[in-house]
């Protein structure tokens, strides 16, 4: 019986391919999704079109947070560079103090480092000077002197010319004082005259000379002062 059915349906076929191959596509065009004007797929262009759109969604919201995590980090970056430039600066103002305070002691150790070795030989330097008071009177004197007494002074005079040679390249330079206007930053009044015949206050008498090493004072001169009569101060 299953063979006559068999038989049947292929009589059918041959008889009817037309209308076999019609139903054929039917199906066939209900099992398939449809298609738009543009070729798409109906279906599968509303999912895309979902996911596209929930992808844009997360994108945006990611590029927002990113942003302002790398706006966070710069305002960071931006305070940390103004601290260690700020910091620089004091560092590297420090350092030229200290460079140029360096520089200065350094010349200042060479320009009066022998200072202390002068103020004592000063002492000495006077008890030569005041051996020889007046070296040009004592040259004459030795013109007239003999023996053994005129090779003596010519000695102390020829080694206070030397000693003083010595101090004066090293720096030493005496204080002028007689006759000179009294200074109270170089000069030490241990007399004060009043006389008539000054204006200002000058220096009469030396009693201990002063010195400077370069410009710095080592020790004032010990004088007496001439000092104006209050009647010639009124008149001025």
């Amino acid at each position: 019986m299953i063979e006559e059915i068999n038989n049947s349906a292929e009589n059918y076929t041959k008889k009817n391919p037309n209308s076999v191959n019609e139903s054929a596509r039917q199906s066939a065009s209900n099992a398939e999704p449809t298609q738009d004007a543009s070729g798409e797929i109906e279906g599968e262009s509303e999912i895309s079109k979902k996911s596209n759109g929930d992808k844009s969604d997360v994108n945006a919201d990611y590029s927002s947070e990113n942003d302002e995590k790398c706006g966070n980090e710069l305002d960071e970056l931006k305070a940390l560079a103004a601290e260690n430039y700020d910091r620089f600066m004091r560092v590297s103002a420090d350092y030229d103090n200290l460079r140029r305070r360096s520089e200065k002691e350094r010349k200042d150790l060479l320009r009066y480092g022998n200072e202390n070795l002068f103020k004592e030989l000063l002492p000495v330097f006077d008890s030569f000077q005041k051996a020889i008071p007046n070296p040009e009177l004592q040259e004459e004197a030795d013109t007239q002197a003999a023996g053994d007494s005129d090779d003596f002074i010519k000695g102390m005079i020829l080694i206070l010319k030397q000693l003083s040679d010595v101090m004066k390249r090293n720096g030493l330079e005496e204080i002028e004082s007689i006759g000179a206007k009294f200074d109270p930053n170089y000069h030490q009044a241990i007399q004060r005259i009043e006389s008539a015949e000054v204006e200002v206050e000058t220096v009469k008498d030396e009693f201990v000379k002063g010195y400077l090493l370069h410009d710095r004072l080592i020790r004032p001169a010990m004088v007496s002062v001439l000092v104006p009569t209050p009647e010639k101060e009124g008149s001025n």
